[in-house]
C-alpha cells in the first residue's frame, strides 16, 4: 500500500487553503515561496527572485493521514524552475485542516509516479 490514496476530482472544499507560504532550502532559489489559489483550478507559486509557476489542480488525495490538493505544474520557466510544465511534477497541498500540514511532491518517470516526498512545513495566509 502507498502512503497516498488518490481522489480524482472533487469539488472545490471549504477545508482547502487559498494562500500560504514555506521556506524552501535547496534549488533553485532557496527561500520564502509563497502560494495563492487564483481560482478554483489554479494555484500560482511566486519564487524569491520573482519567478512565477501556474499548477492545475488535479483532484484530492491523503498523504500520510492528511487530506488535501493535488495539483500539476502547468506553467513556468523551466530553466528557473527545474521542473518541466508538462504535468510530470506534482504537489500536494495539505488542507487548512490538517494536523500536519506539510507539501510533498513527486514526479512521473518513464511513466510511473515516484512517492510522495515531504518537501516543507506549510504557514497559512490569509
Amino acid at each position: 500500500m502507498t502512503n497516498a490514496q488518490a481522489k480524482k476530482g472533487g469539488a472545490f472544499g471549504d477545508d482547502e487553503m487559498e494562500h500560504f507560504w514555506f521556506d524552501y532550502r535547496g534549488q533553485p532559489d532557496p527561500g520564502k515561496r509563497v502560494w495563492t489559489r487564483t481560482d478554483a483550478e489554479t494555484w500560482e507559486e511566486l519564487y524569491p527572485n520573482g519567478t512565477k509557476s501556474r499548477y492545475k489542480r488535479t483532484g484530492r488525495a491523503v498523504i500520510n493521514g492528511s487530506g488535501g490538493v493535488t495539483a500539476k505544474k502547468i506553467e513556468g520557466d523551466t530553466e528557473k524552475t527545474f521542473t518541466r510544465n508538462d504535468g510530470s511534477f506534482e504537489v500536494f497541498i495539505p488542507d487548512r485542516t490538517a494536523t500536519n500540514r506539510i507539501i510533498f511532491v513527486r514526479h512521473r518517470l518513464q511513466g510511473d509516479w515516484s512517492r510522495w516526498v515531504p518537501v516543507a512545513a506549510i504557514t497559512v495566509t490569509q
